[in-house]
């Protein structure tokens, strides 16, 4: 912000010198000869006036307005990459979140089979969610452990999921 208003005061100065200067470059002339007699000669000043701080008001003008460009090109760029990393963020929210539900189905199995290994009477069958029909303690527990290994790789997905979206807010 400070760079701006130097620039603004800078130029507000340079403007105003270059007004100073034509205005006292024309009263000078006017003192060493009286032309502005008749009111027609006001019109050769305005003239004079126009013609000579036009070019200058426009340089002004031309610095702004590409100063202007570059600073919303900038913002532009940089709005752009914040997109991206918010979108890329929100994929790893939505990865983690897909994972958590891969975890409550395995669990979600592992209790089921658990309540048929334990239930009265000896236990009873179990249809896993592939559709295989698990009659035996040792087939539910061997089944138990597949699950019980599935959620392991889920839990260290989303141990990277969460380290990757740690490191985009940095």
């Amino acid at each position: 912000m400070k760079t701006e208003s130097k620039t603004l005061i800078f130029s507000v100065t340079i403007l105003a010198t270059g007004v100073i200067l034509v205005i006292w470059n024309y009263v000078h002339r006017l003192s060493l000869s009286s032309t502005l007699k008749d009111p027609a000669d006001f019109g050769v000043l305005g003239d004079y006036v126009g013609g000579t701080l036009n070019p200058l008001i426009s340089l002004v003008t031309l610095f702004y307005l590409i100063r202007t460009y570059l600073s919303q090109k900038k913002e532009l760029s940089e709005s752009g990459a914040a997109a991206q990393k918010t979108a890329k963020i929100q994929l790893m929210n939505t990865l983690i979140s897909a994972s958590y539900e891969k975890i409550a189905l395995y669990r979600g199995e592992m209790e089921g089979v658990t309540r048929a290994m334990n239930s009265p009477g000896g236990g009873r069958s179990f249809t896993a969610m592939d559709g295989n029909v698990h009659y035996s303690d040792s087939a539910q527990k061997a089944y138990r452990l597949q699950m019980a290994d599935k959620i392991k790789p889920e839990l260290d997905r989303i141990d990277k999921y969460l380290s990757e979206i740690e490191s985009l807010s940095n």
